[in-house]
């Protein structure tokens, strides 16, 4: 995930367009809430001030990620100041609204709505039970962080361009927690400059945030439960002095655990490692002598397609109930085994990353 990338940057043009719509000066806060039926979502843009010159609304169901959307329903008219979203999942909702001069339509509000269900609490406990616990490098400097207090610490002032769309008319003091909660749209682009994501005091090595969600099958007798962290800034190496072709802020990786409905209990049955990219190859390498690891294997002794291995809960090397993640030094990434790997990511020079050491 190389930065925060929300939208595509806009070019001066459509930047100039822009700013000659109200719609696009200021945008208030949605909120969303169950529907009465208890299976739908409303989302309400009531409060926002352009919400009296919505004309359409367009809504497209998303994969997680959000990458693939389709468009399910489009609702046309002035009077619709809330749109419900049938089911739960991830949506696309675009609102858009007449330019300036009522000739083409353009985008009050893009955002990609994560309707999901709310956990009982035999998830919860179910999600606390095969928590994941993370083996990091002895010399890894950085650690997953809170979004909330990240945001927090960040301002305006702290962007990298100066007609990022989402900070015009703002006060360059203003956190950007606030900002996304006002004015955050899939359309804007944020790039906080790489130096502060580079100096940003990571999280306590003991105290580190973990966000969740739990997703079903269609049939109901899969329950998928996600594991996420969040990285200010992903270096590479051991230290700046280190850093190679690919380093970058903000990026998110992920661990996830698939259970089987079975006689009315959830039984774990594999494990998903994530990390890089999905059809980047990767091979395990081991480690050239124990304790120490402090060189990889002369040959590959395992290897996967992509980014993201599956593995089964009888093989998951794990803590009780508690899969462990081996985190890679530098890029973050989710790995089943201490140890080297190899990562052939096309891109980049190749590397050759180390895992957590126990």
């Amino acid at each position: 995930m190389n930065g925060l990338w929300l939208a595509r940057i806009a070019s001066f043009v459509t930047l100039a367009c822009l700013l000659l719509s109200p719609a696009i000066a200021e945008t208030r806060v949605t909120s969303l809430e169950r529907a009465a039926n208890g299976k739908d979502w409303v989302l309400d843009f009531s409060s926002a001030i352009w919400a009296p010159t919505v004309s359409r609304i367009i809504v497209s169901r998303c994969t997680y990620n959000g990458e693939n959307c389709r468009e399910s329903e489009v609702i046309d008219g002035p009077d619709a100041d809330s749109v419900t979203l049938t089911g739960s999942g991830y949506f696309e909702v675009r609102l858009t609204t007449p330019d300036l001069f009522g000739a083409f339509s353009v985008d009050a509000w893009v955002q990609l709505v994560p309707a999901i269900d709310t956990a009982d609490d035999a998830i919860r406990a179910l999600a606390a039970r095969h928590a994941p616990l993370l083996s990091f490098h002895p010399d890894e400097k950085r650690f997953p962080v809170s979004a909330r207090r990240l945001f927090s610490d960040f301002t305006v002032g702290d962007l990298k361009w100066w007609f990022d769309i989402d900070a015009i008319g703002v006060s360059s003091t203003e956190k950007l927690a606030d900002v996304l909660a006002l004015r955050g749209s899939k359309e804007n682009t944020y790039f906080i400059k790489q130096d502060l994501l580079q100096s940003y005091v990571p999280a306590d090595r003991e105290d580190l945030p973990v966000y969740w969600y739990h997703e079903y099958s269609s049939d109901g007798r899969k329950l998928f439960v996600t594991y996420a962290l969040f990285y200010a800034y992903d270096y590479k190496g051991l230290d700046p002095s280190e850093e190679a072709l690919g380093d970058h802020g903000l990026d998110r990786e992920s661990i996830a655990v698939e259970f089987d409905l079975s006689a009315g209990d959830w039984i774990p049955r594999y494990v998903y490692y994530a990390g890089h990219l999905e059809t980047q190859p990767t091979s395990f390498l081991g480690c050239a002598s124990l304790p120490a690891c402090s060189q990889p294997g002369r040959q590959a002794l395992l290897g996967w397609s992509g980014g993201r291995v599956k593995v089964s809960w009888a093989a998951v090397a794990r803590r009780g109930d508690r899969p462990i993640a081996y985190v890679a030094r530098g890029s973050h990434a989710m790995f089943p085994a201490v140890g080297w790997y190899y990562i052939d990511n096309r891109i980049t020079p190749d590397l050759c990353a180390a895992s957590g050491d126990s």
